[in-house]
């Protein structure tokens, strides 16, 4: 799949203990597959981070009440999308160490 593809990529095998991909039952921006990704996991989507490259990444967040990081690179999002993004980064990497996941990098 091309989620774990990018994720060894990226050198972040074992850092994530669930990812949700396109095929998940409801299609961006629904929110209901980040609520019940939420509610999976016994959090609120307050307390979400929401990390995503495009316009309907932000309104799925912004839809189900989540933190959204944007992770920019050649083929983002206009200019409204960036500004709308809690948070900015070139990388998932970046965002990760960001938002203090640090120690699950090592």
């Amino acid at each position: 799949e091309a989620v774990d593809i990018f994720v060894a990529m990226h050198g972040l095998e074992g850092v994530f203990e669930r990812v949700e991909t396109r095929h998940a039952a409801h299609f961006k921006p629904d929110p209901r597959s980040l609520r019940t990704f939420c509610d999976d996991w016994g959090v609120e989507p307050e307390e979400t981070l929401y990390v995503g490259d495009s316009e309907y990444d932000m309104l799925t967040a912004r839809a189900a009440g989540a933190i959204f990081a944007l992770v920019e690179d050649a083929n983002s999002p206009k200019a409204a999308v960036r500004a709308a993004a809690d948070a900015t980064a070139p990388t998932l990497r970046e965002v990760l160490l960001g938002a203090g996941c640090g120690p699950l990098l090592s």
